[in-house]
């Protein structure tokens, strides 16, 4: 996470936008008011997909079948395709 003024962030807008974009860097921008934070879009989405997976009913059913298989039911990791 890169840290940054607002008066920095403000000056530098287009260079600290691009580096949020590019390098998925978060960038915390600090104020007198507090403080805020500018990332990726779609690093936000996958973010936020990740904390709904307990609120789809199927898949936190999927989730816990998981979690109670043992591993040597599960694939070596050398045989998944990621």
């Amino acid at each position: 996470m890169i840290a940054i003024t607002e008066d920095d962030f403000q000056a530098n807008l287009d260079k600290m936008l691009a580096a949020a974009i590019l390098s998925h860097e978060v960038l915390k921008v600090t104020t007198e008011n507090g403080n805020v934070l500018v990332m990726n879009q779609q690093d936000f989405e996958d973010s936020t997909a990740a904390l709904r997976c307990p609120e789809d009913a199927g898949l936190r059913s999927k989730l816990l079948e998981g979690l109670h298989t043992p591993l040597d039911a599960c694939l070596p990791e050398e045989d998944v395709d990621w």
